[in-house]
């Protein structure tokens, strides 16, 4: 009988995955509630602009501090999803 040999699996944290998506949906929550502020002032693509200028920082920081990593491991993979998208 010949054993079969498992190649390791990563490692799955689904409460950490789960609150990292609550997590964020909390901030653009947020984040969209400033659209009452902004809305007289401008227009759509500015309150985007802000939002995102608002969020980019605080993903960086947030990665770092957790020590993840924001570049893809299969860009190739990532390119095709995003042209289908």
């Amino acid at each position: 009988m010949s054993s079969i040999s498992q190649t390791p699996t990563p490692e799955t944290r689904p409460l950490a995955a789960a609150g990292s998506v609550v997590a964020g949906m909390a901030l653009i929550g947020l984040i969209d509630s400033l659209i009452v502020l902004i809305a007289d002032m401008g227009g759509l693509w500015q309150f985007h602009l802000i939002r995102t200028a608002m969020a980019l920082p605080l993903l960086l920081v947030l990665a770092r501090v957790m020590g993840q990593r924001l570049r893809p491991l299969r860009p190739v993979a990532v390119a095709i999803r995003s042209g289908l998208l």
